[in-house]
């Protein structure tokens, strides 16, 4: 189906999406931009959740409600997302995923989908040659729940058993269908019925008609397949029961997929790769993923004037692309391996690469390919698709970005009769005609991406995960947003709604642009020089094309005002949720590195002479002022209201030991007394309810709530002294003085 074929079919679309995003975004501060273009936007003091479905945002919000830290909820909203998100993600396709935690740990966890060991190399070529990207042939190894698993293992408090539920429940009683999704489903439709007389059952209701926005669907294949996962843990889907179920399928189909290759892979975590922008850190994903074509653009960005890029004019249009152009063509050029800054071989993402790849800008001219590119085939770099992304702030600091995808919109189009997930399509981005090419098909080789889930800090401590889906168009897209919010000065919704101009997305199209607001037909005819066709987009446009400009999803923390917003962007939609409620453990890891402690000596009350420590938080009293807890992060908490949210946020994280090792069984507190009279009655109090409203410390020895409501019921004089009490011994100690 063309898209002229398309546009006829969808007449009706841009009407039925423009009263949509009426209803679900407030008014915009920019009249002049279409209401296509319109962010919505959330604001909450406990934490913030931003993904590509409403589903997927209210699961996660409950997990951080219920005591679950950012990572919990980003595994939660992921496998969400598998059930509701059918077209762009699930068990069958790959996911990035950066964190930060609250103690500055940054680390990332590559998805990467490796080549089967084994593959037809004919039967593929032929597919090529045809224009095939369907069928179980193109399946490459699926890394999301591998992915997922050892997030939650490493930095998560949630079993998988919890984690695999909402999305279990919403597949049992079905999910309400998006207009993203009926277009996906429009724009494949003859090919979702060609390539599997099965699969079309899972996202229509009778397997060839397509629903209106807000039908549900049900897959009571897919929730079965969940239960299992559930119940045999995640080595069945890669080493037993369900991998021999996929493996029958690909003999049977053709496929080269087998249980060996699945059993074979090892998802490993990397430091992020990092580079600054005008002194805002920024952290990304290294390759396989796209996050080296980010850094670089922003490094090749950086050389020019902050004013130069902050004005709306053709030569920012021109410098944007051509950066990107360029940290594309060097990507190839070194075989798409790239290293953090600093090691071996990490040449191409160092500032002084970066001045001097900026020297070849000329406004005005565009630089010819061989310039940029050098001897490398320009198409060696795949191009995906439909991609889903999200972000997690949690109430303690701790920060997720992570994005997935199946390839192109839903994958390959086939799946296994019985597990109810399609499978990706990565092996159609491999060259199979170019052995010089870095991307020719090769065993085991890593199926690259631009996929660039990033976080980054700027100066006063504010953090931002965002990211977009958006295929080739996602580094003009990552580094557009960030050029908006620091050259340009915007809000996040100003920087998530300006129009973009963007090099990369769409083969028939490697410069694309909406013609909205300060982005005119004046500008786009202006010569340049490009012997690349150019698509513009007006509004109101066809939910198909607008969808090629990506998706931002974004949360923001700003410790100065302690305050979270989230951002979704209107092309894509999705939605955004605050916590109601606080909660947010600590991860397990952090537990061990999470400076300043104070190591205070308990106090025996039996004969058993066992040494006993609890680690604490600093605390100090300020005089004439109510006491402060200094954080991780070195942040005063001040005397306004503010002190709340923040003893709210930083809790006390008692960690019980004896004898130097951890205490693996209930601890509970028992008592307070406290040093001034008129404060005894409300101690009584708070306790009682305290410990009926919380397990103080659960199995893993973390303090599961803030005493922060006790801290500020005793004022700023009292003296808060706390009784713990395990089987083995008691100890008293003062909590603030």
């Amino acid at each position: 189906m063309t898209r002229a074929t398309l546009r006829k079919h969808l007449a009706l679309a841009v009407t039925i999406a423009s009263a949509s995003m009426a209803f679900f975004c407030p008014p915009s501060v920019h009249a002049e931009l279409p209401e296509q273009l319109e962010a919505t936007e959330a604001h909450s003091w406990l934490g913030m959740v931003a993904t590509g479905s409403p589903e997927a945002t209210e699961a996660a919000v409950r997990v951080l409600e219920s005591g679950g830290n950012a990572i919990d909820a980003a595994v939660t909203a992921s496998l969400v997302l598998g059930v509701a998100d059918p077209d762009a993600s699930g068990l069958g396709g790959s996911t990035y995923l950066i964190i930060r935690l609250a103690n500055g740990l940054a680390v990332t966890i590559d998805g990467t989908a490796p080549v089967p060991g084994r593959f037809d190399l004919e039967a593929l070529q032929a597919a090529a040659e045809a224009g095939t990207t369907t069928g179980h042939q193109m399946a490459a190894v699926p890394t999301t729940l591998a992915v997922l698993d050892l997030a939650l293992r490493k930095y998560g408090t949630i079993t998988m058993t919890e984690a695999l539920q909402p999305a279990i429940d919403l597949a049992e009683h079905g999910f309400s269908l998006s207009e993203i999704q009926i277009t996906w489903t429009r724009w494949y439709y003859d090919d979702l019925l060609a390539a599997s007389s099965y699969f079309p059952f899972l996202i229509m209701e009778d397997g060839k008609t397509i629903g209106t926005p807000g039908d549900r669907i049900c897959n009571h294949d897919l929730a079965q397949t969940l239960r299992r996962i559930a119940k045999e843990g995640v080595s069945s889907f890669y080493r037993g029961t369900i991998a021999d179920q996929i493996e029958a399928d690909m003999v049977s189909n053709g496929g080269n997929l087998r249980k060996g290759d699945l059993a074979r892979l090892r998802v490993t975590e990397h430091h992020p790769v990092s580079t600054t922008y005008r002194g805002v850190e920024v952290l990304t994903v290294p390759s396989p993923g796209g996050g080296d074509a980010l850094v670089e653009a922003l490094n090749i960005l950086e050389t020019f004037p902050s004013e130069f890029l902050a004005e709306d004019s053709l030569d920012r249009h021109h410098a944007m692309i051509e950066a990107v152009r360029i940290a594309r063509a060097d990507r190839a050029n070194s075989g798409a391996v790239m290293l953090p800054a600093g090691m071996p071989g990490s040449s191409i993402l160092s500032k002084r690469h970066a001045y001097a790849r900026a020297q070849m800008i000329v406004p005005g001219e565009a630089l010819a390919k061989t310039a940029i590119s050098g001897s490398v085939d320009p198409e060696c770099l795949p191009a995906g698709e439909s991609t889903t992304q999200a972000s997690i702030i949690d109430a303690h600091g701790n920060v997720v970005s992570f994005t997935q995808t199946l390839g192109r919109g839903f994958g390959g189009k086939v799946a296994t009769p019985g597990l109810g997930f399609p499978y990706n399509n990565f092996l159609e981005g491999f060259r199979v005609d170019k052995p010089q090419c870095p991307g020719f098909l090769r065993p085991f080789a890593p199926c690259h991406n631009d996929m660039a889930p990033s976080i980054l800090v700027f100066h006063d401590e504010s953090i931002l995960a965002f990211g977009t889906p958006g295929s080739n168009g996602i580094p003009s897209i990552m580094s557009g947003v960030i050029s908006n919010l620091v050259d340009r000065g915007m809000s996040l919704r100003e920087s998530v709604e300006a129009p973009r101009v963007l090099w990369g997305g769409i083969p028939s199209a490697n410069i694309q642009a909406e013609i909205a607001g300060a982005v005119t037909n004046a500008h786009m005819d202006a010569p340049m020089g490009y012997e690349h066709p150019l698509l513009r987009i007006h509004f109101p446009a066809l939910p198909i094309d607008i969808v090629d400009f990506g998706g931002v999803n974004a949360a923001l923390y700003n410790p100065t005002e302690g305050a979270y917003t989230g951002v979704i962007d209107g092309r894509r939609g999705g939605a955004r949720q605050r916590p109601q409620s606080r909660g947010g453990l600590q991860p397990r890891r952090m537990m061990a590195k999470l400076p300043p402690k104070t190591q205070v000596p308990g106090v025996l009350y039996k004969k058993e002479r066992a040494r006993v420590w609890l680690s604490v938080p600093a605390l100090v009293a300020m005089p004439g002022s109510p006491p402060v807890l200094v954080s991780h992060a070195r942040r005063l908490v001040g005397t306004s209201p503010r002190w709340l949210i923040e003893a709210r946020r930083h809790a006390a994280w008692p960690l019980y030991r004896e004898g130097g090792h951890q205490v693996k069984k209930k601890v509970r507190i028992v008592g307070f007394d406290c040093a001034e009279d008129e404060h005894a009655a409300v101690l009584l109090d708070m306790s009682g309810e305290f410990e009926r409203r919380v397990d103080v410390i659960n199995e893993r020895g973390q303090i599961q709530e803030s005493l922060a409501e006790l801290m500020l019921a005793v004022g700023p004089n009292a003296q808060l002294v706390v009784v713990v009490e395990s089987k083995r011994s008691r100890l008293k100690f003062p909590l603030l003085s």
